[in-house]
């Protein structure tokens, strides 16, 4: 019986897993009459997985009609194989030589901020999705284009001349994973410190009310709701003569010396800055409320002044 070599695979460190993937997809095309079979061997120092095809006119055919699919799912294997194999060990080689001045527990968390960033799993912020996105899709593009040239790979090599970017692109990864820790654990400890702040004040106000109108522009009410704006802003706009203090800024002060036992927001979908929102939830947490519906809501919706 005549067979046809589709695809041979060498790699040189523990393969399992991509042996596992190779062997799903062998299946799904068997499923779909392609009479396809996995042989393994070694030769040196690598490990082969090799895709063998019956040489028969219907089995060539069939196999045309899956022959994009199957360069698709071989590639997206051997791109996750190259993930985890390649760019997570140049990722820990360069997190040993760079971040020696960080803490244990902080090397782990850039570590796993970098994990996500290069896997494309986790939260990410929107930037961090976009270029997360643009890495990943330029080594499977490579790998792709490559099976469609080549009926062998040898991952080895492949990543050392095809992929020689990787390392010099994932220590750029690291560094933007650095700064965004370093951003997030001083504002960690901002909140921190303010939640302190606030839990040693006396409380002045048993309920605020922030309400926000149509134009974003924040006012505030007590619990019998008196507006009090003027009288809370304007002790803080008089530390403002340069003009660099915002007026979430402002709020976020006149909110932290205030000390409320309760938080109501009205009407947040108006918020300019969806920041100031989470920082103030951060702060106050359980005191914090939302409400979009009392009276003075409607009164804001209708675009009139409360």
């Amino acid at each position: 019986m005549i067979k046809l070599l589709l695809l041979s695979v060498g790699f040189n460190k523990e393969g399992n897993e991509l042996y596992d993937r190779f062997n799903e997809l062998c299946m799904y095309l068997k499923g779909n009459d392609v009479n396809i079979a996995l042989v393994e061997s070694d030769v040196g120092e690598y490990h082969y997985i090799k895709f063998i095809l019956k040489d028969s006119e219907k089995d060539i055919r069939n196999f045309e009609n899956y022959r994009d699919l199957f360069i698709s799912y071989a590639a997206d294997i051997i791109y996750d194989y190259i993930i985890k194999n390649y760019e997570f060990e140049i990722l820990n080689k360069l997190i040993r030589e760079n971040c020696t001045y960080f803490t244990e527990d902080d090397i782990n968390k850039i570590k796993n901020k970098c994990m996500a960033f290069i896997s494309g799993t986790g939260i990410l912020s929107v930037d961090d999705v976009i270029n997360s996105m643009r890495h990943r899709n330029t080594i499977y593009r490579k790998v792709e284009e490559f099976l469609q040239e080549s009926d062998e790979i040898i991952i080895d090599g492949f990543v050392k001349f095809r992929l020689r970017f990787i390392k010099e692109e994932v220590n750029e990864i690291l560094e933007r994973m650095i700064d965004e820790y370093i951003i997030e654990k001083e504002y960690d400890e901002f909140i921190k410190l303010l939640r302190y702040f606030v839990d040693i004040q006396e409380s002045k106000y048993e309920v605020l009310n922030i309400f926000v109108d149509l134009n974003g522009e924040y006012i505030l009410k007590d619990d019998s709701l008196n507006n009090i704006t003027k009288d809370l802003f304007s002790d803080f706009e008089t530390f403002n003569s340069n003009g660099d203090t915002t007026i979430d800024d402002i709020l976020l002060s006149v909110i932290v010396t205030c000390a409320p036992k309760r938080i109501v927001i009205h009407s947040v979908e108006n918020c300019k800055n969806k920041e100031i929102i989470e920082t103030i939830k951060n702060i106050f947490i359980d005191r914090t409320y939302f409400c979009d519906s009392c009276e003075e809501c409607n009164i804001i919706k209708s675009g009139k002044i409360i």
